[in-house]
């Protein structure tokens, strides 16, 4: 991220050919940018769409293809994860169309297909703005949505934040960079930079994803009150002890762990079968 920020630029990597083996992946195109499709999706069958984290700073990347990758095989689903483009390329309106435009073409050619969407991070954030762009009669054909470690709120100083010693993936440091090049001439409480400020009503249901040691947690924290003042159908499961977006680039026992809760709740929405 601190390259990305210093050259202003968007940090992204090809995957490699075992990598596509691997993950099952195919690479489509949308408005010029490509979608990688993990699994092989079927009208009617489950989808995950998948907006990936980042910091709004680096794009996909040789960690990430795996990350998505063990998501689609815990799943037992295919994945669709657009490479959106994201500022300086664009605004944080212009990524929000992006997304907006892809979902819309993913439902379009799957309209049987029970679908969720989901994100890490900065890919939380695009979940939240995303779910809140739609239609209520496009929001109606979304089964739930799954934010993970997210962004909701860039109203905040940085100071606000508490890292850990167990944060290992966000460095405070360069956290006010990162925010300061996605919010650009937007104001921090448009619902565009901070969807905590957006509409909290009429949602799919929405299960949070946290961790207590996470620089983000008190983000997480926020939203869930907001969606219990709002009425909106949701849950929280925090995981205690860990730092931000640690069951995706850390395949040890406990990141395995996490990564199968979170998934097993993920299909048992899918398939319409209670989650435990």
């Amino acid at each position: 991220m601190a390259l990305g920020l210093k050259e202003n630029i968007v940090i992204r990597q090809d995957p490699t050919p075992r990598q596509i083996k691997n993950n099952n992946m195919t690479t489509e195109s949308f408005l010029n940018r490509p979608v990688f499709v993990f699994g092989e999706p079927v009208n009617g069958n489950p989808i995950l769409y998948f907006c990936h984290g980042g910091g709004f700073v680096t794009g996909m990347f040789k960690q990430y293809y795996d990350a998505v990758g063990r998501i689609h095989r815990n799943l037992g689903h295919p994945v669709i994860c657009p490479d959106y483009p994201m500022p300086p390329e664009t605004s944080a309106q212009g990524l929000l169309d992006f997304n907006l435009a892809c979902f819309r073409n993913v439902r379009s050619r799957y309209p049987d297909s029970p679908i969720l969407i989901s994100g890490d991070s900065a890919g939380g954030h695009m979940t939240l703005t995303l779910t809140q762009a739609l239609e209520q009669d496009e929001r109606d054909t979304v089964t739930a949505i799954f934010p993970l470690f997210p962004v909701s709120d860039m109203r905040k100083p940085q100071d606000d934040e508490p890292f850990h010693r167990e944060e290992v993936l966000l460095h405070k440091k360069n956290m006010e960079g990162i925010r300061a090049r996605f919010v650009g001439e937007f104001k921090r409480d448009d619902p565009i930079i901070s969807p905590i400020c957006g509409d909290l009503t009429n949602l799919p249901p929405v299960h949070i994803y946290s961790a207590d040691k996470d620089p983000l947690y008190g983000d997480a924290l926020e939203l869930e009150a907001a969606f219990k003042a709002n009425g909106q159908d949701h849950s929280h499961y925090v995981f205690e002890g860990y730092g931000h977006d640690f069951i995706l680039f850390f395949p040890t026992p406990d990141g395995r762990r996490g990564l199968n809760r979170l998934t097993d709740h993920m299909r048992a929405t899918l398939e319409t079968i209670p989650a435990e």
